[in-house]
């Protein structure tokens, strides 16, 4: 008997920590306004599984005082508490932990934080300033740069995932680049065995 090659990877899951102060707003509206995209690209240049789960309210996690955090603080501070509190699970790259923040945080020169990650491990944090804003750390954790970001013109010039600077004039194309596409790829196929 033979498995499919997409069932025999290990799927790509992200969980979702979004922070207490995002309490109104439900999962599924959390969902089609950040992650529902994000999907739908990620499907468009590879069939790897992959799932989305929300975890709230807990303790030490999603209560985290961002706001009196530098934003390397508070991802280490969210790092500590997820091998903390999920020693028991099995590392694996293909886990992926995100703590969703309502507000931008800390200050990088005078512009505040949209976003912080762990390039190519297996933690960031991401805030609901704009709807690419968590693509854009997940394609970090995934292996893209921002010096594969891309620029393009669909009716007007909008912005990659993996643009780090980002400008009103463009809109989000909600797509990374060809190059950071095969990155994406690449990283899934060499850690999914």
């Amino acid at each position: 008997m033979t498995v499919s090659a997409a069932w025999a990877t290990r799927p790509l899951v992200i969980t979702v920590y979004p922070h207490d102060e995002l309490a109104d707003i439900s999962d599924e509206q959390l969902h089609e306004r950040y992650f529902q995209h994000w999907l739908e690209e990620m499907r468009s240049f590879t069939d790897h599984p992959i799932e989305v789960i929300y975890q709230r309210s807990i303790a030490g996690l999603t209560d985290i005082d961002y706001h009196a955090l530098a934003p390397h603080q508070l991802l280490d501070t969210f790092t500590d508490e997820i091998q903390a509190q999920r020693s028991g699970r099995p590392f694996s790259y293909m886990n992926k932990d995100l703590l969703l923040t309502q507000a931008r945080y800390g200050t990088s020169g005078m512009l505040p934080t949209a976003g912080l990650p762990h390039p190519s491990d297996t933690t960031a944090v991401a805030s609901t300033h704009s709807p690419s804003d968590p693509g854009h750390e997940l394609g970090h954790l995934l292996s893209a740069t921002h010096e594969q970001a891309q620029i393009s013109y669909n009716g007007w010039p909008c912005e990659s995932y993996m643009v780090p600077t980002r400008t009103s004039l463009r809109g989000n194309c909600y797509t990374y680049s060809a190059a950071n596409r095969a990155a994406i790829r690449n990283y899934l196929r060499y850690n999914s065995d």
